[in-house]
């Protein structure tokens, strides 16, 4: 039914008549015309549509897995995995992932059904304020990295920050800290600045591309960048339509310490609106999201987390997916080695 309603958004409206009278092929015939018309289809769409994929975890009450999904292939398990996954990123090329599971670094082949092997033990993190980390192998040094920002603790009279730095000794198989400073702009929302102290350190980061920079490409600001769209105070707090694919989406535009856009996302082509992402979601649903367009498909995901995602089929507003509920750190990939 999903490749018969692609295939109706295709056909002009005055011959869809006629095409709901023609008599049901045989099953053989079917199978033939179903391979024919995933290539028009694929054709359709771009080549961007049959490459791209949307990434995201499964996990909290299932277990946990990479997964991808594309709207002509459906859903496939990358890797199983034994725990909740964090600081996820990919070589510029996609052939490898690369993630952490507790103090445990892995490394996997960007290929569906693959196995993951341990790369690197990091140091245990001790105290009860929020930290954020990432390790990488920094091709620069021949050696694993590991930066963490310490946020101040919630009864910390002063808001301080600081970023640490350590590198991984071979020889000694020892963590070396190779700087420790106070870092400023990590309550600005968007991440541009907060460690950039210690930028000569983490560069070689660069060199990968992580998940949550991914994320941060379906934000507002991005979208708006992506368009040559400039933004205006005037747009703030009511729909804000851009051209989508041949049709048309709205957020609500909303500034706080970022550009953020907000639900209800709608979607036109020249027709009443229709909400394809509604607000006041129930948890861990929100009403800030990101979006990002596969072909003549949009992905839409609660921003930062990628949560409550869903598959629009641009030319006619119809949600062809949903991800798991309980998914999150949804963002748009290549799709990987296998079928």
């Amino acid at each position: 039914m999903f490749i018969y309603r692609l295939y109706k958004a295709t056909v002009p409206a005055n011959d869809r008549e006629l095409l709901m009278r023609l008599p049901r092929p045989a099953k053989g015939a079917l199978l033939v015309a179903q391979a024919v018309l995933l290539l028009a289809i694929s054709s359709f769409f771009g080549a961007e549509a049959e490459t791209q994929s949307i990434f995201y975890v499964t996990g909290e009450d299932t277990p946990y897995e990479l997964r991808v999904y594309h709207p002509l292939k459906g859903t496939r398990t990358v890797l199983k995995l034994l725990g909740e996954p964090s600081d996820i990123y990919w070589t510029q090329d996609f052939k490898t992932i690369t993630f952490r599971v507790g103090d445990e670094v892995f490394e996997s082949d960007w290929r569906i059904g693959s196995e993951a092997r341990r790369a690197i033990t990091l140091p245990t993190v001790s105290g009860d304020n929020y930290r954020e980390s990432t390790a990488w192998y920094d091709t620069d040094s021949q050696a694993w990295r590991y930066c963490e920002i310490q946020y101040p603790a919630d009864d910390a009279k002063e808001r301080k920050y600081f970023a640490r730095v350590f590198q991984y000794d071979q020889a000694t198989r020892e963590w070396k800290k190779l700087v420790d400073q106070e870092t400023y702009g990590c309550e600005q929302g968007d991440g541009s600045a907060c460690g950039a102290e210690v930028h000569q350190y983490t560069k070689g980061q660069s060199r990968h591309v992580l998940q949550t920079q991914l994320s941060e490409e379906m934000r507002l600001g991005s979208l708006m960048d992506e368009l040559g769209i400039e933004y205006e105070e005037s747009l703030e707090h009511k729909d804000f339509w851009f051209e989508f694919g041949g049709s048309e989406v709205s957020v609500l535009p909303v500034f706080g310490d970022s550009l953020h856009a907000m639900a209800p996302v709608k979607w036109r082509d020249g027709s009443e609106p229709m909400t394809i992402f509604p607000a006041e979601l129930e948890y861990p649903c929100m009403n800030q999201v990101g979006l990002k367009r596969i072909g003549r498909f949009l992905l839409v995901a609660t921003e930062w987390y990628g949560r409550c995602g869903r598959v629009i089929e641009l030319e006619t507003g119809e949600t062809v997916h949903e991800l798991p509920a309980k998914a999150s750190k949804a963002v748009v990939v290549p799709w990987p080695e296998g079928e």
